[in-house]
């Protein structure tokens, strides 16, 4: 199992980068033998998602130091929720 760190920093009120986060996360649920964990700078929704505790500004370095810290494979993904992997 790899793990990937998707990360958003979408807000309530951002629907556009909301809608691609989705496409993207039903995107990599579709890989094989990953761990996919949601990565945020703050409580989104609620959601079950992880929250690196940081500014927005901070969000860009802090997540990928975040997953370093998190990353339970030697080997593992720290994508943004507007780039979407290629393949079926």
């Amino acid at each position: 199992m790899i793990d990937v760190f998707l990360c958003t920093c979408a807000t309530g009120d951002d629907l556009i980068r909301a809608y691609l986060f989705r496409a993207c996360q039903h995107r990599w649920l579709r890989e094989p033998d990953i761990n996919l964990r949601e990565v945020t700078h703050q409580r989104f929704h609620g959601a079950r998602w992880d929250s690196v505790d940081c500014s927005l500004k901070a969000f860009q370095g802090a997540r990928r130091t975040w997953a370093d810290d998190h990353a339970t494979s030697s080997i593992y993904v720290v994508a943004d929720d507007d780039c979407m992997p290629l393949g079926v």
